[in-house]
C-alpha cells in the first residue's frame, strides 16, 4: 500500500546545467522597462535588467534589446544612449550616440551592431553603425541611410537592408531596401529588394542563410503590424505567410533559421518558418520586441522531479539548487488560484524536497521559480494531476 503511495515519480526537468543553444531577449516587465531573457520553449525566465521604471518622466526605460548571432553579447537602449553587456562574465560598455537609439541590430560577425537613431537635424530616422568594442573615434560611427521605417537588418555579407517609404516609383508604400556598401564612398539606398503592391513591408529579419527575409505585412493605410510572412530576397517573391489574425509585430529568425519569434497582443510568440498560419503559439505571455541568439542559460535548478502522494493531496517533489542563497517558490494553481504554496528564503546548493498541499483532487498547474543571488528567476511550469 505504501508502494502504491509513493510511486508514479513524474520527471518534469532534467538535464546537465544548460540549456539548448538558444535564447531570446525581450522587453518585460511593468511598462516593459526591462529587459529579460528565456528560452525559446518559454523556460528560464530571467530578468537581465534592475531599475527600469515606466512611471517616471524621465527615461528609465531598459528597451530594444539585440543579441549577437553567438548570444554572448547584449546591446539596449538605456536613457538615450547604448550599452553592450557581456552575457555571463565582463564589463558593460556604454556607447553615446548621436542622436535618439530606437532599435539595434548586430552584425553576423558582431564586431559591428547598427542603430536606428530619430535625428531632430535630419528630421527623420536614419541607420548608422558603430564598432562593437566601441574603438575608433566616435567609436567608429558611420551613418548609411536615413528614413528607415521601421527596422534594418544585416545580409550575412554584413550589408545592411532596411524598411523604408519607397516614394512615388513604389506609390508611398513601404518596401525593403539595399544599403550601399558601408566603405566610407556615397551613402544611401542602392537598389529595391522587396515590394509587395498589397501591404507596407515592415521590421525586416534576416535569415542566417541569407535567402529569405521576414517582414510584418502592414495595410498600407497605416500603421506597422499585421500579420508575418516569408518573402524571397533574391526575386522579391511572397514565400509564404506564417501567421493568422494581424497584430504582429517585429520578427526575428532563430540562429538555425527553422523558426521566427515575434511580439503579439504584448506576448512573444513563435512560429514555425515553414509553417502555416494559425500555427504559431504563444510562449511568453508578457513581452515585446524580441531579439533571437544563440548561447545557453545557465538553470538556477536542475533534476526536477514530481511525485503524487493520494492519501493526503500532497504534491511532492525534489529539485536541485545550483547555487546557494537561492529563493525558491513552489505555486501550485488552480483555475487561475493558488491553491497551494511552498517557500525557501535562501536555500542550500544541492537537493531540495518541497511539498505543497493541494486541497482536492483534480489537475494544478505547478509554477517553480527559483531566484539566485544577483541574477533574476528562472522558472518553469507543468501540469500534475493529483487524485485520491
Amino acid at each position: 500500500m505504501r508502494r502504491a503511495l509513493l510511486a508514479a515519480l513524474v520527471v518534469v526537468l532534467a538535464g546537465a546545467g544548460e540549456a539548448a543553444a538558444d535564447q531570446l531577449a525581450f522587453d518585460c516587465g511593468d511598462g516593459f522597462a526591462n529587459v529579460c531573457r528565456a528560452r525559446p520553449d518559454g523556460t528560464g525566465l530571467q530578468q537581465l535588467t534592475t531599475g527600469g521604471d515606466a512611471t517616471r518622466s524621465t527615461d528609465r526605460f531598459y528597451r530594444a534589446p539585440a543579441l549577437t548571432r553567438d548570444g554572448r553579447t547584449l546591446a539596449y537602449v538605456f536613457e538615450s544612449d547604448v550599452y553592450l553587456r557581456r552575457l555571463g562574465s565582463g564589463p558593460t560598455l556604454h556607447a553615446t550616440v548621436q542622436f535618439s537609439p530606437l532599435l539595434i541590430r548586430f552584425r553576423p560577425d558582431g564586431a559591428r551592431f547598427a542603430v536606428a537613431e530619430l535625428s531632430a537635424v535630419i528630421g527623420g530616422t536614419q541607420v548608422c553603425t558603430y564598432n562593437s568594442d566601441l574603438s575608433g573615434t566616435n567609436e567608429g560611427r558611420y551613418c548609411i541611410a536615413s528614413g528607415v521605417s521601421s527596422g534594418m537588418d544585416y545580409l550575412p555579407d554584413g550589408r545592411l537592408l532596411m524598411s523604408r517609404r519607397g516614394g512615388t516609383a513604389t506609390g508611398g508604400r513601404t518596401v525593403i531596401s539595399l544599403l550601399r556598401p558601408e566603405d566610407g564612398g556615397p551613402t544611401g539606398v542602392e537598389r529595391n529588394l522587396v515590394d509587395d503592391p498589397a501591404f507596407n513591408l515592415e521590421s525586416p529579419s534576416v535569415s542566417p542563410d541569407g535567402r529569405f527575409v521576414a517582414v510584418v505585412q502592414a495595410p498600407l493605410t497605416g500603421g506597422t503590424t499585421g500579420d508575418v510572412a516569408l518573402y524571397d530576397l533574391a526575386t522579391g517573391a511572397l514565400v509564404r505567410t506564417l501567421t493568422s489574425g494581424g497584430g504582429a509585430a517585429a520578427p526575428a529568425f532563430s540562429p538555425d533559421g527553422r523558426r521566427v519569434a515575434f511580439d503579439r497582443g504584448e506576448a512573444i510568440w513563435v512560429t514555425s518558418a515553414t509553417g502555416a498560419p494559425g500555427s504559431e503559439r504563444r510562449i511568453v505571455p508578457r513581452g515585446r520586441t524580441v531579439s533571437w541568439g544563440g548561447g545557453t542559460i545557465p538553470r538556477a535548478f536542475t533534476a526536477l522531479t514530481v511525485a503524487r502522494r493520494h492519501r493526503d493531496l500532497l504534491v511532492r517533489g525534489r529539485l536541485r539548487i545550483a547555487r546557494a542563497g537561492s529563493r525558491v517558490l513552489v505555486e501550485a494553481r488552480r483555475g487561475g488560484r493558488r491553491a497551494g504554496r511552498f517557500t525557501r528564503r535562501s536555500a542550500k546548493r544541492g537537493v531540495l524536497k518541497f511539498a505543497v498541499a493541494v486541497g482536492r483532487p483534480g489537475r494544478v498547474t505547478l509554477r517553480i521559480t527559483v531566484t539566485p543571488p544577483g541574477r533574476g528567476p528562472d522558472v518553469a511550469t507543468r501540469a500534475v494531476r493529483v487524485s485520491r
